[in-house]
């Protein structure tokens, strides 16, 4: 045993009551099986979340013994046949899978209750064999190999898992999925710097559920054009990490702030930089402590499925690397620009595709120091530079970054009765059709015409130049960005200690009168 184990297995005993919480566990009880608590208990929901389902995750950890435990067998197997069961019906009666509202058909469920059935039907194969449970998972797949998702790369790795796995355990059917075609476009989603694109952009977090649906995809398939591609996901996570084990969340395009741990310990081949990201990342307690701020909604079916699928690859790991961390790097593609100063023993992150926010790592003292840009608001319009674009146009001119572009329209959305009352109303009649129109409106954000902003970085000897020039913004209030960014993920807007970090630069909200304004601020390292 070791100590990273210890935290694992100690994060997994406090956690998993909790979750299974979550489940309607009365074998009377017509949602016998429902993860959705909100939907079978509180009746705040009139549907099933079929994405929490992803909780069956727990009972089979408790039912392999992976936390250790003296409960019944036959109760946990009956438990987990419940919540198979409770998929199958579902989608047998709706013949689609649902996740925020009702007949929304989403692809994020379809994927991800594949997945999960493929790991369900190799563990009890014997389900297989029960009254629809085959006809049910064949027609779930068949559909899924119809769909495609290729601006969130995460969700399309997971259902390309979910497709091999199916082929894994009824190789009969194989001709039915088109797997080379998928296995084409997935890997086209990578830039040749390592990432996988979510919503224009690299995110950490949802990078390694990508990892994880590759490694889970190489070890059934053996396809090396798969573990190349693992390994640059490896190399772009070690070049992006800094002293500590820690990552600039803040700049990620999805605004999650987690990286699970699953992926880079599913190997078993296990290379130098593999085994120092997983001591750097995953051996020490603030790990753990940041996972626990995520949302109980989120973490019940996803996070804490990792964490329990990561157990037992976790128990015999005691590799630690002392390699050389990449102090500067400029990654063109991902907008990224990181160095870490030796003499101030601090690393910083520029993120020019999120408008030039930047952030600064403190190693003396263990503090992270954040610049979150700007917000422009008049009236109820509300306009940032924090926002993950693919229009920013940036340099770097020896010790100077210039980050340039246009502020990006945003908007707070209150949900109200009515307006669920008129998405009910199109879902019903339109189904999956109004999701793109749905994303338009929450996550792909247009850039202003007029809203002009150009950042200038110089980096120093002993501090940074800060220079920002706004144009176009008279009469507009402008004010520093909290860490919350307006694009609607999840995942995202989790508390953690960024919350409440301090600021690089400090500035009074202030209405602008003038054609051109312009802001200098220095920073001593």
């Amino acid at each position: 045993m070791n100590k990273t184990y210890d935290l694992f297995l100690k994060y997994a005993n406090n956690n998993y009551k909790r979750n299974l919480t979550w489940l309607d566990r009365d074998p009377d009880s017509p949602t016998y099986g429902s993860f959705d608590r909100n939907f079978w208990h509180y009746k705040t929901s009139d549907f099933n979340s079929d994405i929490l389902q992803q909780g069956i995750y727990t009972l089979i950890a408790l039912y392999k013994k992976e936390i250790p435990n003296n409960y019944n067998k036959n109760k946990l197997k009956n438990l987990i046949f419940s919540s198979v069961k409770f998929i199958i019906l579902s989608f047998k009666e709706n013949k689609k899978f649902n996740e925020y509202y009702p007949n929304e058909d989403g692809y994020p469920p379809h994927a991800f209750l594949s997945n999960v059935l493929g790991d369900i039907f190799f563990y009890f194969p014997e389900f297989l064999k029960l009254p629809d449970f085959e006809n049910t998972y064949i027609k779930i797949n068949q559909r899924l190999s119809k769909r495609y998702e290729t601006k969130a790369s995460n969700q399309y790795a997971t259902a390309l898992a979910g497709l091999y796995k199916f082929v894994k355990n009824l190789p009969q059917h194989k001709d039915m999925i088109n797997i080379e075609k998928h296995k084409k476009i997935l890997l086209s989603l990578q830039d040749k710097e390592g990432w996988f694109v979510e919503y224009n952009g690299f995110d950490l977090g949802y990078l390694s559920i990508t990892l994880e649906a590759l490694t889970e995809i190489y070890k059934i398939s053996l396809d090396e054009d798969f573990l190349n591609s693992i390994n640059s996901i490896i190399d772009f996570y070690y070049n992006i990490i800094d002293i500590d084990g820690n990552f600039p969340f803040t700049l990620n395009s999805r605004n999650t702030e987690y990286v699970l741990p699953f992926g880079f310990l599913n190997l078993e081949k296990k290379n130098k930089k593999l085994n120092y990201l997983i001591d750097k990342i995953f051996s020490k307690e603030e790990y753990f402590s940041n996972l626990i701020g995520n949302d109980d909604r989120y973490h019940s079916h996803y996070i804490f499925a990792n964490i329990l699928k990561s157990l037992n690859l976790i128990k015999d790991f005691s590799t630690k690397e002392n390699i050389e961390n990449t102090n500067e790097l400029y990654l063109d593609s991902a907008g990224l620009y990181k160095k870490y100063d030796k003499e101030n023993n601090i690393t910083l992150y520029i993120g020019l595709k999120k408008g030039g926010i930047f952030r600064i790592h403190n190693h003396k003292n263990n503090k992270i120091l954040l610049q979150n840009g700007f917000r422009a608001i008049k009236t109820k319009k509300v306009y940032t530079n924090n926002f993950q674009s693919k229009h920013w146009n940036y340099k770097l001119i020896e010790k100077k970054i210039i980050c340039e572009g246009s502020f990006v329209k945003s908007q707070f959305n209150k949900s109200t009765p009515i307006k669920h009352f008129f998405l009910r109303v199109l879902s019903s009649l339109f189904g999956n059709k109004i999701i793109d129109p749905l994303k338009k409106l929450l996550i792909f954000n247009k850039k202003s015409t007029k809203l002009k902003y150009r950042r200038e970085i110089n980096i120093e000897k002993n501090r940074l130049k800060i220079k920002d020039s706004f144009f176009g913004f008279q009469n507009y209030k402008i004010k520093l960005n909290p860490k919350q960014n307006l694009r609607y993920v999840a995942s995202a807007d989790i508390f953690s200690e960024e919350d409440l970090a301090e600021n690089i630069i400090d500035f009074d909200e202030t209405i602008i009168k003038e054609p051109t304004y312009i802001i200098e601020n220095y920073y001593e390292l």
